[in-house]
């Protein structure tokens, strides 16, 4: 009995890997699962493209505005979640909450890109 209940354990397990490693093709995706992974992965990529940025920002910086453009970037980060947190509670436990919140997450990030590149250009004149 004990050998049965660890190969089902084994199985599911292997089961669930290969789910999380399955690429969806995010111009088909259809469920809800598919939906929230895309949006999931848009963000990342908005997210990973804000951090380089930023770090070019941060080099462009003297010392005196380096530490204001910390400082607006944590306040900034708070307002990202809250206001992602705000939008997912209107769908609250919906299938669609968790892609609602990650979609806010990803338009602020956007957003956020646009005023960090502004500010760049501005630094390196």
């Amino acid at each position: 009995m004990k050998a049965i209940l660890f190969i089902l354990t084994l199985m599911l397990v292997a089961n669930i890997n290969a789910r999380a490693q399955r690429k969806v093709d995010c111009a088909n995706a259809t469920t809800q699962t598919e939906l929230n992974l895309c949006a999931q992965e848009e963000f990342t990529a908005a997210d990973k493209q804000l951090n380089t940025l930023y770090k070019k920002v941060v080099a462009a910086c003297n010392t005196k505005q380096r530490a204001t453009l910390v400082k607006v970037q944590n306040a900034w980060l708070v307002y990202r979640d809250q206001h992602a947190a705000m939008m997912k509670s209107i769908n609250e436990g919906g299938s669609i909450a968790t892609m609602t919140a990650l979609n806010a997450k990803t338009l602020t990030t956007q957003s956020r890109i646009k005023e960090l590149q502004a500010l760049l250009y501005q630094l390196t004149l």
